[in-house]
């Protein structure tokens, strides 16, 4: 077997050209609307990498995994950690308390290279995420090439070992069966196809496959191929600008619907082309890929990925109602100067470092320690900030907060997703009382009981909840013109389940609604605060008021919120005085919607502890 595999430059510059398209269609997706497919650049130039360093090792006899592994922390690592502290720390300045919650979530599956996961997770949960509050979504690709690593080293051992002369025939059938699954899944199951790494894996297969040719004995047929195609002179130099042309053609018309799939095998294909030409020196494409700028750009390109996409979102998040040329110069300064930083003061001295042989031990402890840690801090941000029950929470007895010094009672929080926003500031409350909070909060459509005559058992968990806790104050909120619009009696049965077991219920009325472009990202393209809320929501809005409000006798007061988000004008704000946003989204309230509520429940509270008489409806 022969070691044809050196550092080739001409890869330096195909990363640059990848790195160019991603960061380009992130900072302005018209531009360069499939510039997303520089990922799957980076998933055959991978793939090709590795197995080229695995080959090589194996052939001077000096293959060990524990090496390997070590050379994989190095590399990835301290700039990944690096950028998750600093994007958190970021995040906790800038974000709502439910995004921040959301960064908590994606830090604990960044940090166990499970980011993909999490992504598909959070792309079926009830919130899901927007772009602007999604600073770890590209990491995604990393947990992708190390699932791929954790296993392939081990797999390409044991095929060297027993199955030398099938080696390519192999590789060459797990990539299609690897192909046949992307395609399957691409058309009802994209959101599966994208982050996973099986209909993934035939990218890096093709790289890997490559990589074996390059290295193979003389008398195989993809060593023969591969070196004729080098040597001719027409073809060294028609292959690499083939390549260029299916890139330049994915980056420019390719779009994300039904991707990865048939479209992906342009990229893919182009890239092949230029990885399998990369050690000619005939083509000009190839010495264009090799000039400085390229080269420098190529050596950066893994800190640029990593800091480009948090360094977006945060300024899109934090600067929605700046100009556009503002936040595009401020996106630029700010992933130069992070890049710069990371890839001298940490990439590259890391690497040094934990490379040598005498720092094994120093990489995996590294690895323990840092994924201790930030689990931990990811595990405590989403336990902070996230107050909503899941099904097997709720079904547990729900969430409980305040238990020490808790003299005077309970508040128990019931509801539904918009319930579920008022949990920071109702733990607040309990503390202000001197009070203990339980909250069964969860989104969905189990707040309110159905009237089928059916079996109801999260209702009935909500209801479990009340007669277990007998709380003081019952606080109850809900999208009350989603949940009666067909329920219109299920509030009246959901009062009478719960009247028995607590001492005093507030109802809390809902917020108005917000039209769909009053939203970040609709201001940044050009929406103006405040809105009107469209007509046909405030006649739902109106009609559940109404019924929520029928409900205001014995032991129940109804808590009317509606002035406080209303102008004199009749529009609704967006922001505060303090210019925090006072929505999450067209619905639900933000942490400093719910705060301008919180005098509102706290004087109710108050009042009704000290027996004083209170009107049945409070505004």
């Amino acid at each position: 077997m022969t070691n044809s595999i050196a550092y080739r430059p001409t890869l330096d510059g195909l990363r640059a050209i990848a790195i160019l398209a991603v960061v380009l269609n992130h900072l302005r997706a018209s531009v360069l609307p499939g510039g997303f497919a520089g990922v799957d650049v980076f998933f055959v130039l991978s793939g090709f990498l590795i197995t080229g360093i695995l080959l090589r090792q194996q052939t001077a006899g000096q293959l060990r995994l524990r090496d390997f592994y070590q050379r994989r922390i190095a590399r990835i690592l301290p700039a990944l950690m690096l950028m998750l502290a600093t994007t958190l720390a970021a995040c906790y300045f800038t974000y709502q308390a439910v995004d921040l919650a959301v960064v908590g979530r994606h830090i604990i599956y960044t940090s166990l290279f499970l980011a993909n996961f999490g992504l598909v997770l959070q792309l079926v949960s009830y919130f899901a995420t927007v772009a602007d509050s999604a600073p770890m979504l590209h990491t995604w690709s990393l947990a992708v090439e190390e699932q791929f690593y954790l296993l392939f080293p081990l797999l390409l051992l044991v095929l060297m070992r027993y199955a030398r002369r099938a080696l390519m025939p192999l590789l060459a059938l797990l990539a299609a069966l690897s192909l046949l699954l992307c395609l399957a899944l691409s058309v009802r199951y994209q959101f599966l196809n994208f982050p996973l790494t099986p209909p993934r894996a035939w990218e890096l297969l093709t790289g890997c496959m490559i990589a074996v040719a390059a290295f193979d004995d003389a008398d195989t047929l993809s060593a023969r191929t591969l070196r004729r195609i080098v040597q001719h002179r027409v073809l060294a130099q028609a292959l690499p600008a083939i390549g260029i042309l299916l890139l330049a053609f994915t980056f420019a018309r390719t779009t994300t619907l039904h991707y990865p799939g048939w479209a992906t095998l342009l990229p893919v294909l182009g890239a092949a082309c230029l990885v399998a030409c990369s050690q000619t020196t005939l083509s000009p494409v190839n010495r264009a890929l090799c000039t400085p700028p390229m080269l420098l750009l190529g050596r950066v390109s893994y800190s640029l990925y990593l800091w480009h996409w948090p360094i977006f979102c945060l300024v899109d998040y934090r600067f929605y109602a700046a100009t556009g040329l503002f936040r595009m110069a401020l996106k630029l300064t700010l992933t130069v100067v992070f890049t710069t930083f990371s890839y001298t003061v940490v990439e590259q001295p890391a690497r040094r470092f934990l490379n040598r042989p005498a720092a094994q031990v120093r990489a995996y402890t590294l690895v323990l320690a840092t994924i201790v840690v930030m689990v931990a801090l990811g595990y405590t941000v989403r336990r902070t900030f996230y107050y909503d029950n899941t099904t097997r929470t709720l079904l547990n007895g729900g969430l409980q907060f305040e238990a020490a010094n808790a003299p005077n009672g309970t508040i128990l929080l019931l509801g539904d997703s918009e319930a579920s926003m008022f949990g920071r500031t109702t733990r607040h409350l309990a503390r202000t009382l001197h009070m203990r909070l339980v909250t069964g909060a969860a989104s969905g459509h189990f707040s309110v009981p159905t009237l089928t005559g059916q079996p109801d058992p999260k209702w009935d968990a909500n209801v479990r909840l009340a007669q277990r806790e007998h709380p003081r104050f019952l606080l109850y909120i809900c999208s009350w013109d989603t949940k009666l619009r067909y329920n219109s009696a299920g509030l009246a049965r959901a009062i009478a389940d719960l009247q028995p077991y607590a001492d005093h219920i507030l109802l809390v009325t809902q917020a108005p609604s917000l039209p769909f472009t009053a939203t970040r990202a609709g201001i940044r393209d050009g929406a103006h605060p405040p809105f009107a809320q469209p007509a046909q929501l405030r006649a739902a809005h109106d009609a559940a008021e109404a019924l929520v409000q029928a409900q205001a006798r014995g032991n129940v007061t109804v808590i009317h919120i509606d002035s406080l988000f209303l102008l004199p004008n009749g529009t609704v704000p967006f922001t505060d005085e303090r210019n925090r946003e006072l929505y999450l989204d067209t619905t639900h309230l933000s942490e400093a919607g719910t705060q301008r509520v919180e005098p509102l429940l706290l004087a109710a509270m108050q009042r009704l502890a000290a027996g004083t008489p209170t009107t049945p409806a409070i505004k």
